[in-house]
């Protein structure tokens, strides 16, 4: 008795060995499966990428490749333009929504679908929400960052932007690509913002390939934006602006009246601020002041205090004006704002004593300086990569702005590319 049950547990023993062994085999296949299908998803072969990623989920049952399989089968779904939207939509939230919001793979579904009801389903709201809410679970993730630095600066509002580069910077798990890349779109849209114009102007279909961004794109940009999205004033704030900028005073009031109505909706502090700038210019100095409390209220930093120093210009207020440029300029993005530096210097120059002129020569120089600055991040950041003279030239550039978050993603892709040179 005793011997047959010994005989029954070597038996049972060989059994489960045998299964976790069979397991095993079948997550390594199943892991082998995933990498092609990575490279054809890539290779824009959806049709492989999709079969691959869904029969291998029949072999295994280990939950990260399950979620990778789902992320890369959803995908090659929303990417699948031979397939009718009515097609690829279902299948491809049949796999994306089974990845848990703790998932890793959870961001890059969540943009996978955004992008698809930014450029597809012509949502911008929706999309952005979608950001939004991914970043509620992953405030750090870089590519979630990234996405909402675009976004931003396409609806004419890099103003915004900074506090998704810092989050992003915080990210515990960087590697050097990511890493470059969100130095490389946060500078491009401080900097020189036309690059980053340029690419989403082509994927909507503004630009052909062959384009670049101008300001004719630029305000169909917003035009098809705002049709898309009737309810959000971020795009008639950019469209009001585009007016102002070239003097058609009577177009932008115009298209501020129309979109007063769903600002009271809506509020969004691009809005008021184009809106007080408006004002100022127009001499409805009572109306600007109106503005300018639920301005700070929404957003109490940079925006409020160049529109709070407009306000003060308009009234002949010198003293305040000065204070409140010279708090801006604390703020990013005040000190590359060439609007403050220009007024500051317009303000001491009409006065006659002889520290002010010399403040304002400093100004001057400093407006210089800026330029030459922005001039060589622009040929920089249109190198295709990164060698460690190009991150060296960044970082001092950085560090004449005392811009630490920067320099620090540039000592670790310095490092990165390093490592992988010493490896090859």
């Amino acid at each position: 008795m005793k011997k047959h049950l010994i005989l029954c547990f070597v038996g049972l023993s060989l059994l489960v060995g045998f299964a976790v062994f069979r397991l095993w085999v079948n997550a390594g296949q199943a892991e082998e499966q995933l990498q092609v299908a990575d490279q054809a998803l890539a290779a824009g072969d959806f049709a492989k990428a999709r079969e691959l990623a869904e029969s291998s989920l029949f072999l295994h049952n280990v939950q990260s490749l399950k979620e990778r399989a789902w992320y890369v089968a959803g995908t090659a779904f929303l990417r699948d333009m031979q397939l009718h939207r009515s097609q690829r939509l279902p299948k491809a939230m049949e796999h994306l929504g089974q990845i848990p919001r703790q998932s890793p793979w959870f961001p890059k579904s969540a943009l996978a679908l955004a992008n698809d009801k930014l450029f597809e389903a012509k949502s911008p709201l929706e999309a952005n929400s979608m950001v939004d809410d991914a970043l509620m679970e992953w405030p750090n993730d870089m590519a979630l960052n990234n996405w909402k630095i675009v976004w931003l600066t396409v609806c004419h509002a890099p103003e915004l932007a900074e506090p998704y580069f810092l989050a992003g910077a915080r990210a515990s798990k960087q590697n050097a690509e990511e890493t470059e890349l969100l130095l490389r779109t946060w500078l491009r849209s401080q900097f020189c913002p036309e690059q980053i114009e340029t690419d989403f102007d082509r994927q909507l279909g503004g630009a052909g390939t062959a384009e670049f961004t101008n300001d004719t794109i630029r305000l169909e940009r917003w035009t098809t934006l705002r049709r898309w999205n009737l309810a959000d004033p971020r795009f008639d704030a950019a469209i009001t602006h585009w007016y102002l900028k070239r003097g058609l005073v009577s177009d932008a009031m115009e298209q501020m009246h129309l979109a007063r109505e769903k600002a009271e909706h809506y509020p969004d502090p691009m809005f008021l601020f184009v809106a007080i700038q408006v004002f100022c210019e127009t001499g409805q100095l009572e109306n600007a002041r109106q503005v300018l409390q639920p301005l700070r209220d929404l957003a109490p930093g940079f925006l409020s205090k160049v529109s709070a120093a407009r306000v003060a210009l308009a009234q002949n207020d010198t003293k305040t004006a000065i204070l409140e440029l010279e708090a801006a300029q604390q703020l990013w993005p005040g000190p590359i704002d060439p609007w403050i530096s220009q007024s500051l210097e317009r303000i001491y120059r009409d006065q006659t004593d002889q520290e002010s002129l010399i403040r304002a020569d400093q100004l001057r120089h400093q407006q210089d300086r800026l330029q030459t600055l922005r001039t060589k991040l622009q040929e920089l950041l249109a190198l295709p990569h990164w060698e460690a003279t190009e991150v060296a030239a960044i970082r001092d550039l950085m560090l004449g702005l005392n811009r630490t978050a920067e320099t620090g993603l540039l000592a670790q892709v310095v490092g990165a590319s390093s490592s992988a040179k010493v490896q090859e």
